[in-house]
Parts: C-alpha cells; structure tokens; sequence
C-alpha cells in the first residue's frame, strides 16, 4: 500500500493498535504537506469507535490546543493504489503531523 485515495502518499508506518494503523502521510493535493493519517481496520470500521467519530467530528474539528493534534479530515477510503475499495471497508481520520 502506497498511495490512499489517490491523494495521501504513505511515508511511514508510525504506530498499530487494535484499532488499525496510523501513517505519516504526504497529502499529494496540498504541497505534499506531511500529515498523520489513521486508518482503521477492517472489523473497526463498522463499530461504535468509528460511529463516534462519525456523530462528533463537528466537535472534535473545533479543539484547538497547543498540545493536541487537529482533526481535519474525517472520508470513507475508496482507493488504495488505485484499485476501488468498497465504501464500507475502511476509514480513514486525518490530522496534521
């Protein structure tokens, strides 16, 4: 895997826990601005952790603290080196590195 939506080029693997993975992404649409990219895994995707960032992501984008990561981007995942991926599979939550 390399490349997310067509957009977020993966750099490195930074952290896996149950939930799934969280990357170190290059955001190729945006000057390849280096970002932090969690992707959910495929039993997660359709639990309650994923139906909460679902329902308070308008909350969770409106934190701004000097010692937490933004929450920019909440998408369905639809590609991954281009190949189409069902729109239920995974999740993908974006925040700035």
């Amino acid at each position: 895997m390399k490349i997310i939506n067509n957009r977020y080029e993966i750099i490195e693997l930074l952290e896996s826990d149950i939930y799934g993975n969280v990357y170190h992404v290059a955001d190729t649409h945006n000057d390849n601005c280096s970002l932090r990219l969690k992707l959910f895994s495929l039993e997660v995707s359709e639990s309650e952790v994923v139906d909460y960032y679902k329902n308070h992501f308008i909350n969770l984008v409106t934190v701004v603290h000097k010692h937490l990561l933004r929450a920019f981007e909440f998408e369905i995942v639809t590609s991954i080196d281009d190949i189409f991926v069902s729109k239920k599979t995974v999740f993908l939550y974006v925040r700035i590195l």
